[in-house]
């Protein structure tokens, strides 16, 4: 299988953590793995520099975006979705991207300052 892009890991990301508790970064990996259906040839790749696998660089990215728009939040080892992040799935419970994120007032200000 083809390794998600990082926009197609958000909402099944957030999805995962949609039961208000902290999750951590690996039982979202692991989660995310057997929901894309991933085998260990595919988590193995690594980036063309040779020192990051692709797969946790796109997880990365994902929860990066995530948390700049405010939809989670994120501790040295655990992520949980806020307030907003849940009322954000209710609004688009099966597709969204950074375009959609960009409607999020928060995510538009930092897209600028960046």
């Amino acid at each position: 299988m083809t390794i998600p892009k990082y926009n197609e890991i958000m909402l099944p990301m957030l999805q995962n953590i949609a039961n208000q508790k902290s999750h951590s970064y690996e039982e979202i990996n692991e989660f995310l793995i057997k929901n894309f259906k991933l085998t260990d040839e595919d988590i193995s790749k690594l980036t063309p520099k040779g020192n990051k696998r692709i797969f946790d660089n796109r997880v990365q990215w994902a929860r990066f975006y995530l948390t700049k728009s405010g939809l989670m939040e994120n501790s040295k080892r655990n992520s949980k979705i806020t307030k907003e992040g849940t009322s954000f799935l209710k609004k688009h419970p099966d597709s969204f991207n950074r375009t959609t994120l960009l409607e999020i007032p928060q995510f538009a200000e930092y897209m600028k300052k960046a």
